[in-house]
């Protein structure tokens, strides 16, 4: 079994900025998912959003 901390990160889409990510964390997955999509991450839930949008404040335009 393998616990390295390490591991690969890919988020790819027309908002999506393409520099380098800090330190991401596997709880950070959930709410950067649900913001890409225009959902705000539930109170209980672990994690920030990432910086991989255009403007690292702002989730992605729903619409089109």
């Amino acid at each position: 079994m393998n616990h390295r901390p390490d591991g690969i990160f890919g988020f790819y889409g027309r908002d999506v900025d393409g520099g380098p990510v800090p330190r991401a964390r596997i709880v950070d997955m959930c709410p950067t998912i649900l913001s890409f999509f225009g959902f705000p991450a539930p109170p209980d839930v672990d994690g920030e959003v990432l910086p991989v949008f255009e403007t690292a404040s702002a989730a992605p335009s729903s619409g089109s």
